[in-house]
């Protein structure tokens, strides 16, 4: 038996369909900010650096937003700072939090990722209760009552009805001058910080919001920079703005909304490297000021239009953002995760309370169900089990001497470039690392690859080095060819090590005898990573894209090819005729280079101003760095959804009508697919159209809705944890 109804994307569901066997987990806008061409997202393990957090006064309990990942820690003692759940995963990164203490709920601005919503009722068992996904990307968030208002950047304000926090949707929204970044409400008035792109100008948007189905812009008022964090306390608004060099509080006057206007402004006293302003806390008549590099300055604001500083104290990382609870405050302070300051006296703060935070991932490597995270000026090497791709798993960790970047591995070991030499780990366990060897090589080694019982290590500002491996515990160097500096990355192919010199281009070295590498070519293509398969060696290119270059007569190489991106290329990988490579504020992209002459885009997945860095691939799986969202796992579909996994079936599904010109679309939900059961609509080109989820227990219709779709060919993919099927339906005129 078939129970017959239908669930509209985004729509609140009520009436009799309560009473059905049915439960919706999570709904979705009906466009992703996510945009992929024949890629699509597998799993991520986000931990970043610590730019958000937020306290709960009542339970001593700080959130702290690390790239894409929150921790919720118990902080009454700051001495001995626990966990208290597992990290959660976010899709994107956490660019803003905002905490309602009645109702113990967490909202989140996820950037890319949305805007989600966490019950904390019970910190040690967080419930996820929605993950709203809508074209923009969600920079900040503040709740009064049942409305969520998101500063979504190009999108302006956008109101949601969060009366229902299973089912919030949109109700109103305002275009504002510049990109939204930072929203705060107060009365009936929306304060939203603006920012123009490349540090172009910016400012403080008034909007009203009495009708929040019709919010509009009632003031504004200039700022020079970035205005991209505030608060708002009385009569005045606190606007942090700034750029590197040029940075300060600015203090706006809102007593009239229609003619908001800059009464004060603190500039710091300090102007040393990345000196930026990031974010600002009120007590009082206290500022207490995130400047990045510099620390926190804390601020009297007593006179608006002259604030004085107190004091300057200096974070052990970079001040990224601050709040402030009776006597002390906490600081969410980069790569070195949380820091608690007592200021209790503010003109002598001291540190009580740290819990360490995640560095960027600098460089990626992938072997089989392995993903080994070199972590640059951390000198960390995590090793993740990635054998559930949708799940990575941490197993365990090790240190180098100094510094991390290169790795690779030839079982038993993994080889590590730190930035003193070449180090060797024994993973013969994973989880339970060995350090076995070390040796000391000049000029910051950066890339290594490995053959037999020789190791070649690229070093930034010397060369190529050859060292004996065949005693692990008792590496010992035995050749070197100089090479231009910038020596990034290597490559053995046969009698040859292909080296990526960065803007010093390709340098061709034979290596028949290891004790005596010589140059036998060179090419002066860009090349800050290299990839080399058959006849040809393709190097990310930083500003210049990717890069081909013939090298089927070592003494000659030339390049044939090339594919621009709008942003530096840092890494590539070859697997055939495919080639992957990061754009680093675009995303990962998948190249069809068949034709090396002429290679041909025919894959992407945007991660906009994510930073993406290195990558790993493994079979079908590409494993992505990002500076702000840690690791990222895509799956290329060559042949749009049809690619996805071997086995899968298509037309199992019954669907109708079909062809669909307008209204819903019922899908019929076979009794085997039991529990929970994901809907996704894709069209041809594997871009993903709508989402939701919802649980199976007998078997029955889901109608989902089509007239937002373009006319064309759609697939349906059905996923359950053990399945997955998919279907196809043409929309009509």
């Amino acid at each position: 038996m078939f129970l017959i109804f239908y669930v509209l994307i985004a729509v609140q569901i009520s009436g009799p369909l309560a009473d059905q066997q049915f439960a919706c987990l999570q709904t979705h806008g009906s466009v992703q900010s996510f945009d992929s061409l024949n890629m699509r997202f597998v799993g991520n393990w986000p931990f970043g650096p610590s730019w958000e957090v937020c306290y709960d006064k009542l339970r001593h309990i700080a959130f702290l937003g690390a790239g894409g990942a929150l921790y919720v820690l118990d902080v009454a003692d700051p001495s001995n700072i626990i966990a208290l759940c597992e990290a959660i995963k976010t899709r994107g990164f956490i660019t803003n939090l905002y905490y309602d203490s009645l109702s113990q709920r967490l909202y989140i601005a996820a950037g890319i990722g949305g805007f989600e919503i966490w019950d904390f009722t019970n910190p040690s068992f967080p419930l996820k209760i929605v993950n709203f996904s809508i074209p923009a990307i969600v920079n900040g968030v503040f709740v009064v009552g049942e409305l969520a208002y998101l500063a979504c950047g190009s999108e302006g304000l956008r109101i949601l009805d969060i009366s229902n926090p299973f089912n919030p949707y949109e109700i109103g929204y305002c275009l504002t001058p510049d990109s939204a970044m930072d929203v705060v409400v107060s009365g009936n008035y929306a304060y939203v910080g603006n920012a123009h792109e490349y540090y172009n100008g910016g400012g403080l948007a008034v909007i009203d919001i009495s009708v929040p189905s019709n919010p509009q812009v009632v003031g504004y008022c200039d700022t020079p920079n970035f205005a991209h964090d505030l608060e708002v306390v009385g009569s005045y608004a606190y606007v942090v703005d700034g750029e590197p060099g040029a940075v300060g509080l600015h203090i706006i006057d809102i007593s009239v909304p229609t003619n908001p206007h800059r009464v004060g402004l603190f500039m710091p006293d300090t102007m040393q490297w990345f000196t930026v302003c990031m974010g600002v806390c009120i007590r009082d008549t206290i500022a207490f000021v995130a400047y990045h590099n510099p620390g926190i300055f804390i601020v009297n604001i007593a006179n608006p239009a002259n604030p004085v500083k107190i004091v300057r104290y200096d974070t052990p990382g970079q001040a990224m953002e601050v709040c402030v609870g009776d006597s002390l405050l906490y600081v969410a302070d980069d790569e070195y995760g949380l820091c608690i300051v007592d200021v209790s006296a503010l003109t002598s703060p001291f540190e009580i309370g740290h819990y360490d935070g995640y560095y960027a991932p600098n460089f990626v490597y992938a072997k089989d169900t392995l993903i080994f995270l070199s972590h640059g000026e951390e000198g960390l090497v995590r090793i993740l089990n990635i054998a559930d791709p949708t799940n990575p798993q941490f197993l365990s960790q090790i240190t180098t001497t100094y510094g991390a970047d290169g790795l690779f591995t030839l079982e038993p070991y993994l080889y590590v470039t730190d930035w003193n030499g070449l180090c060797i780990v024994d993973i013969s366990n994973p989880a339970n690392p060995q350090m076995l060897g070390f040796i000391d090589l000049d000029g910051y080694p950066s890339g290594v690859w490995v053959v037999d019982t020789f190791a070649y290590v690229a070093s930034y500002w010397s060369g190529l080095y050859v060292v004996n491996v065949a005693n692990p515990t008792n590496p010992f160097l035995v050749g070197y060819c100089s090479a231009p500096y910038e020596a990034n990355d290597v490559e053995v192919i046969g009698s040859y090590a292909y080296v990526a010199n960065y803007y010093a281009g390709i340098r061709i070295i034979n290596i028949t005898n290891p004790a005596n590498p010589f140059l036998v070519g060179s090419c002066n293509t860009e090349a800050l990573r290299i990839d080399v398969a058959g006849s040809f060696a393709y190097a990310a290119a930083s500003d210049s894209g990717l890069r081909i270059v013939d090298i089927s007569d070592p003494a000659h190489p030339y390049e044939i090819g090339r594919f621009p991106t709008s942003s530096p290329t840092i890494d590539v990988h070859n697997v055939e005729n495919l080639t992957y490579i990061t754009d680093n504020r675009f995303g990962v992209r998948a190249i069809n280079t068949s034709n090396p002459y002429a290679p041909v885009e025919v894959g992407f997945y945007k991660l906009p101003n994510m930073l993406v860095g290195h990558m790993g691939v493994v079979d079908s799986l590409v494993c992505v760095g990002s500076r702000f969202s840690g690791l990222q796992i895509f799956c290329f579909m060559p042949l749009g959804i049809r690619g996805l996994q071997k086995g899968q079936e298509v037309g199992e599904i019954s669907v109708s009508p079909n062809p669909i010109s307008a209204g819903i679309l019922f899908i019929a939900l076979p009794p085997e697919l039991r529990g929970e059961v994901k809907i996704v609509v894709y069209n041809t080109l594997g871009q993903r159209a709508s989402i939701c989820k919802v649980i199976n227990r007998e078997g029955f219709w889901i109608g989902i809705p089509v007239d937002g779709l373009n006319i064309g060919v759609y697939f349906v993919e059905i996923i359950t944890p053990a399945q997955r099927k998919v279907c196809k339906f043409v929309k009509v005129k």
